[in-house]
């Protein structure tokens, strides 16, 4: 969002009342909260984790946050602190269409703002997969449920399918024991 619609926006009363303060190290939102709030960025440092990870910082005003627990309806899928004294518009769930109806401008920045993000991630994911690739040993990664995300060359050599052939299809069909993968699978940590 650009600062002087920001600036516009801050100045009607009623948007006042959605001005929250955060201490430094304060928490706005935690992963796994079940809440489609919205919230926009007026001044300050975040940083956002998934686990015990820092993925980024967040300093730009009028950054929108929350947009995929928002658009989705799920649970938040990352934890936000205030790094120094941030200001937010924290715009509860019931009031956000009529919010959105007043500043039509916001509802295209969060496609918008997710379209770079799935942008950035697709570049990130495909560097990832290239790097894999030339690892001598198989690879392959999973979801929480077991379900193969992506695998390396070597993981194709040693078990036959392509990639795509795999695709969301359960890792512990690859196994003999595939109990054992379920009690591995099990005993990894939810934060991670």
């Amino acid at each position: 969002m650009e600062k002087n619609h920001l600036e516009s926006i801050l100045e009607k009363q009623k948007v006042q009342t959605y001005l929250t303060t955060i201490k430094p190290g304060q928490t706005l939102c935690n992963e796994g909260d079940f809440s489609q709030d919205l919230c926009i960025l007026v001044s300050g440092r975040l940083k956002v984790f998934r686990g015990n990870q820092k993925m980024q910082e967040i300093t730009e005003p009028g950054a929108v946050l929350g947009k995929i627990s928002f658009v989705l309806g799920t649970k938040r899928t990352a934890t936000i602190r205030a790094i120094d004294e941030a200001r937010v518009l924290l715009i509860p769930q019931k009031d956000v269409a009529d919010f959105l109806k007043e500043y039509p401008g916001i509802a295209w920045d969060i496609p918008r703002s997710l379209a770079q993000e799935v942008d950035v991630a697709s570049h990130v994911l495909s560097g990832m997969k290239e790097l894999c690739d030339h690892l001598p040993d198989a690879f392959f990664m999973t979801d929480r449920e077991g379900r193969i995300l992506s695998w390396n060359k070597a993981a194709e050599d040693l078990f036959g399918p392509d990639w795509e052939g795999m695709y969301q299809k359960p890792a512990e069909i690859l196994f003999e024991d595939r109990e054992k993968f379920r009690d591995f699978l099990n005993e990894i940590p939810a934060e991670l």
